[in-house]
Order: structure tokens, then sequence, then C-alpha cells
């Protein structure tokens, strides 16, 4: 059984890009409160006139930016589904990757979702109802050669969301971690790099429908993780 999303509000993290922007354009079409977060003022203006929709820039790489932005969001608005699909995909050989890269993709990958739900997650246990939806991999079930960094960012916010789904069960806010295959999107493009052929990858549009499906499951049916791939996998 599902329920109706509407009346909500929704922030979508990485709305710009090829997911997000899909499950922006999946929700726009419902009577919902939608709200952007991202890096390109921009790319977040268009959005903004296609959807009618609130922006805010948000450095991801940015630690005391994003915690300032998520302070923000908390103090004006009452989100109720948060979706978490900003990403960043490095790909290099361990000994071609600083110190700086991992950091900055945990920063973008783990650590913005982990403090935008920290900070949204009191208004949803308050009204005993909430969604947090991450947008994490199938890099978090296994790894690629000279994805090092891309991975283990993405095996972190699994465990995230899995620790985080026990300890929210009973609140009424369910963490749901959706983990797509390969999926045509510019990032899907340096997947193909790796010896992947991009023409059976997903279709963005298949991963916001999903990710619909989810959220508006009832409190008594949810898929907590789920893996996305086509028949063929890669």
């Amino acid at each position: 059984m599902t329920l109706e999303i509407s009346s909500k509000t929704i922030l979508i993290t990485g709305a710009t890009g090829g997911i997000g922007y899909e499950i922006a354009k999946k929700f726009s079409k419902t009577s919902n409160k939608l709200i952007f977060v991202g890096r390109d003022e921009k790319k977040l203006s268009n959005l903004k006139n296609e959807f009618s929709g609130d922006i805010l820039l948000c450095d991801f790489t940015n630690e005391e930016n994003v915690q300032e932005v998520a302070d923000k969001i908390s103090e004006n608005f009452s989100v109720d589904i948060l979706i978490n699909c900003a990403g960043e995909f490095h790909v290099k050989s361990i000994e071609e990757t600083s110190i700086e890269a991992i950091r900055e993709t945990f920063e973008i990958n783990f650590f913005s979702p982990f403090i935008l739900t920290k900070y949204l997650l009191p208004n949803m246990i308050e009204k005993k109802w909430g969604r947090v939806v991450n947008i994490i991999s199938s890099s978090a079930y296994g790894a690629a050669p000279n994805t090092s960094a891309y991975s283990s960012s993405k095996h972190a916010l699994l465990g995230l969301s899995r620790a985080l789904f026990n300890e929210l069960k009973n609140s009424g806010v369910r963490v749901l971690a959706v983990s797509p295959g390969s999926v045509k999107t510019k990032m899907g493009e340096e997947v193909e790099k790796l010896g992947q052929i991009y023409e059976t990858f997903i279709e963005p549009s298949e991963v916001a429908e999903y990710v619909f499906y989810v959220t508006s499951l009832n409190d008594n049916l949810i898929l907590e993780e789920s893996r996305l791939n086509r028949i063929q996998i890669q």
C-alpha cells in the first residue's frame, strides 16, 4: 500500500544533475513544496524557473558552509523528505589519489548527507513522519579498480543509512538507501571509461520513479535498502 505524497516539503541536493534533476521533475508534478540545494547558482535558478521551488547555494566541500545552510534550512522550513543526491565520482589509482581528493569526496558523498540529516531530523521526529533517501551506489557493495575514494565514501554512506534506519524506525522516520548501478548521466560517462557499456546503463528517470515509489510506501511496508541494476549487469 502506498501513501499520497502531497503537501510535503521536499529537499533535494544535487537536483541540477542527472538523477537529482529527474527526481525534482517527478516530485514537481505533485502538490509539494520543493527546495533545491546545490553549488551552481545559474543551474539552480534555471531549476527554480522550471519547477517552481526554493533554492539555496551550498558548497558541499566546505563542512562549515554545509552546517550554515543546514541550520538555515531547519530554521526556515519544516522538511518532510530529504533526498541526498549530490555526489562526486573520483576515478584515479590510489597512487594518483591525493589526501585532499579523498577528503573532498567524503565531504560531498558522506559528511554533507550526515550533516543535513542531523539538522533536519528533529522536525521529522517531532511530526512522527519523515523520509531520508540516500542515493548511494552499487559501489557500496563492491568496488571497481581506481575508485577507492568514491567506493569507500559510498560504503560509509550505506553504513550510516543502515544504522539510522534501525535508530529511527520507531520514530516514524524512514531512512532509505537506494543504490543504482551505472546510470546514463554525466557521471555515467566517466564510469564508461572503466570498461562498462553506456547503452546498458539505467535511465535516470527510472531511478526517480523508484525513489518516488519508496517514499510513498506506508509505515508497515518499507524497502529500507534497494539495489537497482539492469538484467545485464556490467
